[in-house]
Protein backbone atom coordinates (compact mmCIF):
# COMPACT_ATOMS: atom_id res chain seq x y z
CA UNK A 1 0.00 0.00 0.00
CA UNK A 2 1.34 3.84 -0.61
CA UNK A 3 1.89 5.78 1.38
CA UNK A 4 -1.20 8.30 0.87
CA UNK A 5 -3.44 5.57 0.19
CA UNK A 6 -2.23 4.00 4.15
CA UNK A 7 -2.58 7.78 5.93
CA UNK A 8 -5.90 7.86 4.09
CA UNK A 9 -6.63 4.31 5.62
CA UNK A 10 -5.48 5.06 9.19
CA UNK A 11 -7.36 8.72 9.13
CA UNK A 12 -10.82 7.21 8.32
CA UNK A 13 -10.97 3.48 8.48
CA UNK A 14 -11.96 3.54 12.46
CA UNK A 15 -14.46 6.26 12.62
CA UNK A 16 -16.17 4.81 9.46
CA UNK A 17 -16.29 1.31 10.99
CA UNK A 18 -18.07 3.02 14.24
CA UNK A 19 -20.35 4.56 12.44
CA UNK A 20 -21.35 2.05 10.11
CA UNK A 21 -21.90 -0.21 13.09
CA UNK A 22 -24.15 2.29 14.51
CA UNK A 23 -26.01 2.55 11.58
CA UNK A 24 -26.55 -1.14 11.32
CA UNK A 25 -27.34 -1.50 14.56
CA UNK A 26 -30.00 1.12 14.28
CA UNK A 27 -31.44 -0.45 11.34
CA UNK A 28 -31.50 -3.87 12.77
CA UNK A 29 -33.46 -2.61 15.81
CA UNK A 30 -36.05 -0.37 13.47
CA UNK A 31 -36.03 -2.72 10.74
CA UNK A 32 -36.78 0.08 8.15
CA UNK A 33 -38.58 -1.05 4.89
CA UNK A 34 -35.93 -0.25 2.84
CA UNK A 35 -32.61 -0.89 5.23
CA UNK A 36 -30.11 -0.24 2.46
CA UNK A 37 -31.51 3.20 2.40
CA UNK A 38 -31.54 3.98 5.85
CA UNK A 39 -28.06 2.62 6.18
CA UNK A 40 -27.11 5.48 3.42
CA UNK A 41 -28.89 8.85 5.12
CA UNK A 42 -27.86 7.85 8.62
CA UNK A 43 -24.16 7.90 7.41
CA UNK A 44 -25.02 10.62 5.26
CA UNK A 45 -26.52 12.75 8.56
CA UNK A 46 -23.56 11.50 10.71
CA UNK A 47 -21.15 12.97 8.43
CA UNK A 48 -23.22 16.04 7.98
CA UNK A 49 -23.17 16.73 12.43
CA UNK A 50 -19.59 16.03 12.23
CA UNK A 51 -18.50 18.55 9.49
CA UNK A 52 -19.71 21.53 11.03
CA UNK A 53 -23.28 21.69 13.08
CA UNK A 54 -22.85 25.76 13.47
CA UNK A 55 -22.12 26.72 9.67
CA UNK A 56 -25.12 27.17 7.58
CA UNK A 57 -25.23 26.09 4.36
CA UNK A 58 -24.90 28.58 1.07
CA UNK A 59 -28.16 27.30 -0.15
CA UNK A 60 -30.35 28.23 2.97
CA UNK A 61 -28.34 31.11 4.39
CA UNK A 62 -30.51 33.60 2.55
CA UNK A 63 -33.26 32.44 5.15
CA UNK A 64 -31.61 33.80 7.91
CA UNK A 65 -31.27 37.57 6.56
CA UNK A 66 -33.49 39.47 5.01
CA UNK A 67 -33.35 39.75 1.59
CA UNK A 68 -32.84 43.31 -0.48
CA UNK A 69 -35.48 44.45 -3.00
CA UNK A 70 -32.72 43.56 -5.81
CA UNK A 71 -32.01 40.27 -4.61
CA UNK A 72 -35.73 39.13 -4.43
CA UNK A 73 -36.16 39.97 -8.14
CA UNK A 74 -32.76 39.26 -9.73
CA UNK A 75 -31.28 36.52 -8.23
CA UNK A 76 -31.98 32.74 -8.12
CA UNK A 77 -32.04 30.95 -5.00
CA UNK A 78 -32.03 27.14 -4.28
CA UNK A 79 -34.03 27.29 -1.27
CA UNK A 80 -36.88 29.91 -3.51
CA UNK A 81 -36.80 27.05 -5.89
CA UNK A 82 -37.43 24.32 -4.02
CA UNK A 83 -40.41 26.63 -2.59
CA UNK A 84 -42.05 26.53 -5.68
CA UNK A 85 -41.39 22.85 -6.32
CA UNK A 86 -43.64 21.46 -3.16
CA UNK A 87 -40.78 19.48 -2.25
CA UNK A 88 -42.09 19.91 1.39
CA UNK A 89 -45.36 17.49 0.22
CA UNK A 90 -42.87 14.90 0.11
CA UNK A 91 -41.12 15.53 2.92
CA UNK A 92 -43.93 15.95 4.86
CA UNK A 93 -45.52 13.00 3.82
CA UNK A 94 -42.57 11.01 5.00
CA UNK A 95 -42.17 12.54 8.52
CA UNK A 96 -46.03 11.26 9.02
CA UNK A 97 -44.99 8.06 7.82
CA UNK A 98 -46.60 5.09 6.54
CA UNK A 99 -49.01 4.04 9.24
CA UNK A 100 -50.83 7.99 8.86
CA UNK A 101 -53.94 7.92 8.19
CA UNK A 102 -54.51 10.67 5.28
CA UNK A 103 -57.25 13.58 7.12
CA UNK A 104 -55.93 12.58 10.47
CA UNK A 105 -54.50 14.97 13.04
CA UNK A 106 -51.31 15.88 11.84
CA UNK A 107 -49.95 18.04 14.31
CA UNK A 108 -50.70 14.57 17.17
CA UNK A 109 -48.74 12.40 14.90
CA UNK A 110 -45.45 15.40 14.79
CA UNK A 111 -46.03 15.59 18.89
CA UNK A 112 -45.70 12.21 19.18
CA UNK A 113 -42.46 11.82 16.73
CA UNK A 114 -41.40 14.29 18.78
CA UNK A 115 -41.87 12.61 22.32
CA UNK A 116 -40.46 9.56 20.88
CA UNK A 117 -37.79 8.13 23.02
CA UNK A 118 -35.63 7.14 19.23
CA UNK A 119 -36.53 10.35 18.12
CA UNK A 120 -33.25 10.69 16.38
CA UNK A 121 -33.57 6.84 14.67
CA UNK A 122 -37.13 7.24 13.81
CA UNK A 123 -36.61 10.47 11.95
CA UNK A 124 -33.88 9.41 9.87
CA UNK A 125 -35.70 6.41 8.84
CA UNK A 126 -38.75 8.36 8.03
CA UNK A 127 -36.61 11.00 5.83
CA UNK A 128 -34.55 8.28 4.26
CA UNK A 129 -38.23 6.86 2.30
CA UNK A 130 -38.28 10.35 1.05
CA UNK A 131 -35.16 10.00 -0.86
CA UNK A 132 -37.28 8.23 -3.97
CA UNK A 133 -40.04 10.63 -4.15
CA UNK A 134 -37.67 13.16 -4.38
CA UNK A 135 -35.34 12.13 -6.74
CA UNK A 136 -38.30 11.28 -8.58
CA UNK A 137 -39.96 15.08 -8.37
CA UNK A 138 -36.70 16.96 -8.60
CA UNK A 139 -34.24 15.40 -11.48
CA UNK A 140 -36.76 16.46 -14.72
CA UNK A 141 -37.02 19.48 -13.48
CA UNK A 142 -33.36 19.93 -12.79
CA UNK A 143 -33.10 18.95 -16.42
CA UNK A 144 -35.47 21.18 -17.40
CA UNK A 145 -33.52 23.68 -15.70
CA UNK A 146 -30.44 22.87 -17.38
CA UNK A 147 -32.06 23.62 -20.49
CA UNK A 148 -33.89 26.70 -19.93
CA UNK A 149 -32.61 30.20 -21.07
CA UNK A 150 -33.30 32.43 -18.75
CA UNK A 151 -34.35 31.56 -15.18
CA UNK A 152 -34.46 34.91 -13.02
CA UNK A 153 -36.27 38.03 -13.59
CA UNK A 154 -32.62 40.03 -14.45
CA UNK A 155 -32.11 37.33 -16.87
CA UNK A 156 -35.66 37.72 -18.21
CA UNK A 157 -34.45 42.08 -18.76
CA UNK A 158 -30.94 40.65 -20.00
CA UNK A 159 -32.76 38.75 -22.45
CA UNK A 160 -35.41 40.88 -23.51
CA UNK A 161 -33.16 44.01 -23.79
CA UNK A 162 -30.93 42.62 -26.38
CA UNK A 163 -33.14 40.88 -28.17
CA UNK A 164 -35.80 44.39 -28.70
CA UNK A 165 -35.49 46.78 -31.33
CA UNK A 166 -35.59 50.05 -29.09
CA UNK A 167 -37.01 51.26 -26.35
CA UNK A 168 -40.43 52.55 -26.34
CA UNK A 169 -40.83 56.26 -27.27
CA UNK A 170 -43.14 59.21 -27.67
CA UNK A 171 -45.15 59.66 -30.97
CA UNK A 172 -45.47 62.80 -32.70
CA UNK A 173 -49.62 64.22 -32.85
CA UNK A 174 -49.62 63.12 -36.38
CA UNK A 175 -49.25 59.56 -34.85
CA UNK A 176 -51.99 60.10 -32.40
CA UNK A 177 -54.27 61.62 -34.70
CA UNK A 178 -53.56 58.96 -37.37
CA UNK A 179 -54.93 56.15 -34.92
CA UNK A 180 -54.34 52.70 -35.70
CA UNK A 181 -55.07 53.01 -39.34
CA UNK A 182 -52.02 55.92 -39.69
CA UNK A 183 -50.06 52.47 -38.58
CA UNK A 184 -51.43 49.65 -40.37
CA UNK A 185 -53.78 50.74 -43.12
CA UNK A 186 -57.54 50.97 -43.31
CA UNK A 187 -59.47 47.46 -43.02
CA UNK A 188 -60.90 46.21 -45.77
CA UNK A 189 -64.52 47.00 -46.16
CA UNK A 190 -65.35 43.52 -48.24
CA UNK A 191 -65.29 41.77 -44.56
CA UNK A 192 -65.91 38.23 -45.67
CA UNK A 193 -63.63 38.30 -48.75
CA UNK A 194 -60.83 39.36 -46.42
CA UNK A 195 -62.11 36.74 -44.00
CA UNK A 196 -61.58 34.29 -46.48
CA UNK A 197 -58.59 35.43 -48.37
CA UNK A 198 -56.62 36.20 -45.00
CA UNK A 199 -57.23 32.36 -44.38
CA UNK A 200 -57.50 30.56 -47.57
CA UNK A 201 -54.92 32.22 -49.83
CA UNK A 202 -51.84 33.03 -47.98
CA UNK A 203 -48.12 31.30 -47.66
CA UNK A 204 -49.35 28.95 -44.87
CA UNK A 205 -53.00 28.69 -45.60
CA UNK A 206 -52.33 24.67 -46.98
CA UNK A 207 -49.15 24.03 -44.27
CA UNK A 208 -50.68 21.12 -41.49
CA UNK A 209 -50.24 21.33 -38.15
CA UNK A 210 -51.89 19.65 -35.04
CA UNK A 211 -53.76 21.11 -32.38
CA UNK A 212 -52.60 20.26 -28.88
CA UNK A 213 -56.53 19.64 -27.56
CA UNK A 214 -57.73 16.94 -30.14
CA UNK A 215 -54.71 16.15 -32.01
CA UNK A 216 -56.56 17.05 -35.09
CA UNK A 217 -54.60 17.50 -37.89
CA UNK A 218 -55.78 20.56 -40.09
CA UNK A 219 -54.77 23.73 -42.04
CA UNK A 220 -55.91 27.28 -42.16
CA UNK A 221 -57.94 26.78 -45.23
CA UNK A 222 -59.33 23.46 -43.51
CA UNK A 223 -60.03 25.47 -40.85
CA UNK A 224 -62.51 28.53 -42.67
CA UNK A 225 -64.19 26.35 -45.09
CA UNK A 226 -65.11 24.35 -42.03
CA UNK A 227 -66.98 27.44 -40.85
CA UNK A 228 -68.01 28.93 -43.60
CA UNK A 229 -69.26 26.42 -46.13
CA UNK A 230 -69.52 23.09 -44.04
CA UNK A 231 -71.76 21.55 -45.93
CA UNK A 232 -69.50 21.09 -48.53
CA UNK A 233 -66.96 18.98 -47.05
CA UNK A 234 -63.88 18.22 -49.35
CA UNK A 235 -63.39 15.10 -50.80
CA UNK A 236 -62.71 12.48 -48.13
CA UNK A 237 -64.84 14.42 -45.47
CA UNK A 238 -63.67 16.50 -42.87
CA UNK A 239 -59.99 15.96 -40.63
CA UNK A 240 -61.39 13.96 -37.58
CA UNK A 241 -59.47 14.28 -34.33
CA UNK A 242 -57.92 11.75 -33.28
CA UNK A 243 -58.27 12.08 -29.48
CA UNK A 244 -62.49 11.65 -29.96
CA UNK A 245 -61.50 9.09 -32.14
CA UNK A 246 -59.50 7.22 -29.45
CA UNK A 247 -61.94 7.94 -26.55
CA UNK A 248 -65.27 6.61 -28.57
CA UNK A 249 -63.01 3.39 -29.51
CA UNK A 250 -62.45 2.82 -25.57
CA UNK A 251 -58.66 4.62 -24.79
CA UNK A 252 -57.44 4.99 -21.65
CA UNK A 253 -56.75 8.01 -19.51
CA UNK A 254 -57.80 11.02 -17.74
CA UNK A 255 -58.47 13.15 -21.32
CA UNK A 256 -60.24 10.41 -23.41
CA UNK A 257 -62.15 9.91 -20.44
CA UNK A 258 -63.25 13.46 -20.00
CA UNK A 259 -63.73 13.87 -24.05
CA UNK A 260 -66.40 10.24 -23.72
CA UNK A 261 -68.30 12.42 -20.81
CA UNK A 262 -68.13 15.39 -22.81
CA UNK A 263 -70.45 13.84 -25.69
CA UNK A 264 -67.77 15.15 -28.30
CA UNK A 265 -68.22 13.23 -31.95
CA UNK A 266 -65.89 12.96 -34.55
CA UNK A 267 -67.90 15.21 -37.18
CA UNK A 268 -69.21 18.84 -37.54
CA UNK A 269 -71.78 19.25 -34.77
CA UNK A 270 -73.78 22.24 -36.02
CA UNK A 271 -74.63 22.91 -39.97
CA UNK A 272 -74.33 26.52 -41.05
CA UNK A 273 -78.56 26.85 -40.86
CA UNK A 274 -79.02 25.26 -38.04
CA UNK A 275 -76.12 27.47 -36.34
CA UNK A 276 -77.91 30.42 -37.58
CA UNK A 277 -81.23 29.22 -36.44
CA UNK A 278 -79.65 28.80 -33.41
CA UNK A 279 -77.83 32.11 -33.20
CA UNK A 280 -80.86 34.19 -34.14
CA UNK A 281 -83.45 32.47 -31.48
CA UNK A 282 -80.71 33.31 -28.42
CA UNK A 283 -80.65 36.54 -29.82
CA UNK A 284 -83.98 37.53 -30.63
CA UNK A 285 -84.15 37.89 -27.07
CA UNK A 286 -81.92 41.35 -26.95
CA UNK A 287 -83.33 44.57 -28.68
CA UNK A 288 -80.91 44.66 -31.09
CA UNK A 289 -81.02 47.93 -33.52
CA UNK A 290 -80.02 46.34 -36.70
CA UNK A 291 -79.60 42.86 -37.80
CA UNK A 292 -76.27 41.02 -37.85
CA UNK A 293 -74.23 40.80 -40.72
CA UNK A 294 -73.93 37.28 -42.14
CA UNK A 295 -70.11 37.55 -41.51
CA UNK A 296 -71.26 37.10 -38.15
CA UNK A 297 -71.89 33.56 -38.34
CA UNK A 298 -68.69 31.97 -39.71
CA UNK A 299 -66.57 34.02 -37.06
CA UNK A 300 -68.73 33.24 -34.35
CA UNK A 301 -67.72 29.26 -35.51
CA UNK A 302 -64.32 30.00 -35.81
CA UNK A 303 -63.99 31.48 -32.49
CA UNK A 304 -66.09 29.14 -30.51
CA UNK A 305 -64.72 26.12 -32.54
CA UNK A 306 -68.26 24.61 -33.59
Amino acid sequence: MNPAAAAYENAHVTSLEAQLSRAVDSCMRLRPADPAAYIGVRLISASAVAESPTTPHPATEAVASEPSADAVTSEWKTVSWLDSEETNKELAAAMLGKSFVTGGDELAAMRALGGSATLEDELTMRLAAAIGPLVARLAPRLRALATVEASTSGEMQAKFSQECRGMLEYGSLSVFFGGLEGLVGSPNPKVMAAMTEEHSARGDSTRDFTTSNYDLRTTSALEWAFVATPDAPPDGGWPVEEKIRAALDGGEGADLEAIRASGAQPEPGILTHHFHLLMNTHLATYPLPYPLPPTTYPLTRIFHGV
